[in-house]
């Protein structure tokens, strides 16, 4: 599985947490049914944003960039998630992603054009299969960016030439076309291919990911390698808003985990409120969530303290047929919290059954 991770130019908001949830239930779901699986989840550690945050803050990109990944982890631990069995990082990758583009240009899918390289769309006849968009409908300007150099308006970067901010903040690197930088889509089909190969089960990542990114990946992938796949099946978890707006700088409605834990919140009380609403469904984040969650959960809680732990270590317990069932079936987390409850209530009327004998 590959799922893509955070681009680390500031700290994790609730969205960004929202995606290593859903997946590390799958993740845990697949080791539970399967015994071995192999999770892939990559760090940007190099694009727009990150040199933004390093010219804004008079810092270093590889200072910005660390800095960013590990309050990552610490704030993503606090959510009791599993680790990736990898985590590779896109400058730690820069070798592979030259061969990649080397290869596309080979094959015929690729075009360098004044120092940058573009990948051709027009070659590509499946191009927007996963979206559904047509190649002529595109939003050019808005997601996918109008250049002079270009032979097609939709086709994208796979090279970047290096820039006076590239130089500045040594953001580029040695190729044979020149100094500069990797597109952001090539780094992510470089990574799946290094760690995954050719061909791999499933590949995740929010919906706001599925155009461009994920379109342009599964172009990138299956045009590089003849008869591959690529990703057999897409899992896309839903837009979050907030109080039914979207989260942006401009309205001042971003939710930081690292805000919320400080406040005192426990990262297990995120984790169940992002958790509620079935993954692929758009989740409004509202006042009422931490709340409701955090009742839930202590109601768990006081019925694990009056539950003798030592008795249930004694005995060879099996995780409950229809817990399992409604994660299996499209992970209905919500379903399996049901579940959950039900079990609660039932546990609650034996005690207090047995206290009345």
């Amino acid at each position: 599985m590959y799922v893509c991770g955070p681009t680390v130019y500031d700290t994790a908001h609730i969205g960004n947490a929202r995606s290593v949830v859903v997946y590390d239930v799958l993740f845990q779901l697949l080791k539970f049914c399967y015994g071995k699986v192999t999770y892939v989840r990559n760090i940007t550690d190099i694009d727009d944003k990150i040199i933004n945050a390093a010219s804004e803050k008079n810092s270093s990109v590889e200072s910005i960039s660390t800095y960013y990944t590990r309050t990552f982890h610490e704030d993503m631990r606090s959510m009791n998630y599993a680790e990736p069995t990898y985590e590779p990082k896109a400058t730690e990758n820069i070798d592979y992603i030259i061969k990649l583009i080397e290869h596309l240009l080979q094959s015929g899918h690729a075009y360098e054009s004044n120092k940058h390289v573009y990948f051709s769309v027009e070659s590509y006849s499946e191009y927007s299969a996963l979206s559904g968009k047509e190649i002529d409908e595109l939003d050019y300007g808005n997601r996918v960016e109008v250049s002079e150099n270009k032979k097609h308006p939709g086709d994208f970067a796979l090279w970047k030439p290096a820039n006076d901010t590239d130089y500045k903040l040594s953001s580029y690197w040695s190729s044979p076309w020149g100094e500069g930088r990797p597109g952001w889509h090539i780094e992510c089909s470089a990574m799946s291919h290094a760690y995954l190969g050719q061909d791999f089960d499933i590949h995740g990542g929010g919906i706001d990911l599925q155009f461009p990114h994920h379109e342009n990946e599964i172009a990138q992938s299956k045009s590089a390698f003849a008869g591959s796949v690529f990703a057999k099946y897409w899992v896309h978890n839903g837009f979050l808003t907030v109080n039914k707006e979207k989260m942006s700088k401009s309205l001042l409605n971003i939710i930081k985990i690292r805000d919320l834990l400080h406040s005192g919140i426990k990262g297990e009380v995120i984790r169940h409120a992002l958790l509620k609403t079935h993954y692929r469904k758009p989740f409004d984040w509202t006042k009422n969530v931490i709340s409701e969650s955090q009742e839930t959960l202590n109601k768990f809680y006081r019925l694990l303290r009056d539950v003798d732990v030592i008795t249930i270590e004694k005995i060879d317990a099996e995780v409950s047929k229809d817990f399992v069932e409604a994660l299996i079936n499209d992970l209905n987390i919500p379903e399996a919290l049901v579940i959950l409850h039900e079990m609660a209530t039932k546990i609650n009327r034996t005690n207090n059954e047995n206290e009345k004998l």
